[in-house]
């Protein structure tokens, strides 16, 4: 490993709480700025950042409306702190004419999506189940076999419905309720370019913060925008080239190059998490030795359960209902390190069963 790797590793981990915990987890989930909303991923990726969370304090997140789950980075559900939900919808929204793509190629008129509207969020006004609302909407009005779930969806990209989680840490099933309800106010991207910039600079200080150092192109795919609009958003801030490309806060430098490398530590990050999910797939040897990433990045490169030693992917997990955790290592871990491993099986184990 180089020493600009080593001070690489040992910097992210600490910036992303896996070495140094947030005291609450929604300091860590602001940290990040979000987390994948499915279960058990995104109680998972703010446990290994504050381990005192427990079950409870997960769902009094959504109890206190602190959190909401809209479509962010890269289109996909995130969990984000409310205090910041519009900054990052403004940063990464559908523009009018990509939702209006997306409308008509799941097979709905326009028309029939904007008029179906006022109607599914004049019965959103509680968080229901989408059968229920679905049920709800029907009734309501003459539908003439619109795919109410797709409008349910569709609305949600659109930051008029937002979701809320099951219960259960385990339970991927979710509610919608409108958003105006749940935030107290509608979620509405302003349209102009500058409001967009703003915010993209705004999510780029972020990103940097929490994931530097790291290229544009990391940036980019990141928050799901073109390389030209990462790199304007980046410039917004004085930044450092620390090597490679890697850019990082400028007032990070004199500590960045006192950071060593990770010793002694483990961790199980969830799939999805935001660590794993953070740089393009040609900028993750932070994480993952290249011989082993495709195993680690499957498919359409979603990031799997991973063993974290010393901060590189040692190897995967899987959850079993009712039975101990799998795991596919790519080398055997030393003994000390493994009963390490069990150890943190253990803890999951224990977040996810509580009532």
């Amino acid at each position: 490993m180089t020493d600009l790797a080593a001070r690489v590793r040992g910097w992210s981990m600490a910036r992303q709480g896996l070495t140094d915990p947030a005291p609450t987890p929604l300091v860590a989930l602001e940290t990040v700025t979000g987390v994948y909303s499915a279960h058990p991923s995104a109680p998972l990726s703010l446990a290994v950042r504050c381990p005192a969370l427990t079950g409870a304090g997960f769902r009094s997140l959504e109890e206190r409306h602190d959190v909401v789950r809209i479509p962010a980075m890269r289109i996909s559900i995130f969990m984000v702190p409310a205090a910041s939900a519009a900054a990052v919808f403004t940063a990464t929204a559908m523009t009018p004419d990509v939702l209006a793509r997306r409308v008509t190629s799941r097979g709905l008129d326009l028309g029939d999506y904007r008029k179906l509207t006022p109607r599914v969020l004049a019965v959103a006004q509680e968080a229901r189940a989408p059968a229920d609302l679905v049920a709800a909407a029907t009734r309501s009005a003459k539908t003439d076999g619109v795919a109410i779930g797709t409008v349910l969806r569709m609305l949600a990209y659109e930051g008029r419905l937002v979701r809320v989680g099951a219960p259960g840490l385990r339970s991927d099933t979710v509610r919608y309720i409108a958003t105006d309800v749940w935030l107290g106010h509608p979620l509405d991207p302003d349209p102009s370019a500058e409001a967009r910039d703003t915010a993209r600079a705004w999510l780029a200080g972020r990103y940097l913060a929490a994931f530097g150092p790291a290229r544009v192109a990391d940036f980019a795919w990141w928050a799901g925008i073109t390389k030209g609009d990462a790199r304007r958003a980046i410039s917004a801030h004085e930044t450092v080239d620390v090597g490679e490309g890697l850019l990082l806060p400028a007032s990070d430098e004199a500590a960045f190059a006192t950071s060593v490398a990770p010793r002694g530590t483990v961790v199980l990050l969830p799939k999805w998490d935001p660590y794993t999910m953070a740089y393009a797939p040609d900028g993750r040897a932070r994480l993952v030795d290249p011989a082993v990433q495709a195993r680690v990045y499957p498919g359409m490169g979603d990031g799997l359960p991973a063993v974290l030693v010393d901060g590189e992917i040692a190897g995967l997990w899987t959850l079993n209902k009712g039975a101990p955790p799998t795991l596919d290592l790519f080398a055997p871990l030393a003994k000390k390190v493994r009963a390490e491993v069990d150890r943190r099986f253990e803890q999951v184990a224990a977040l996810l069963d509580t009532p």
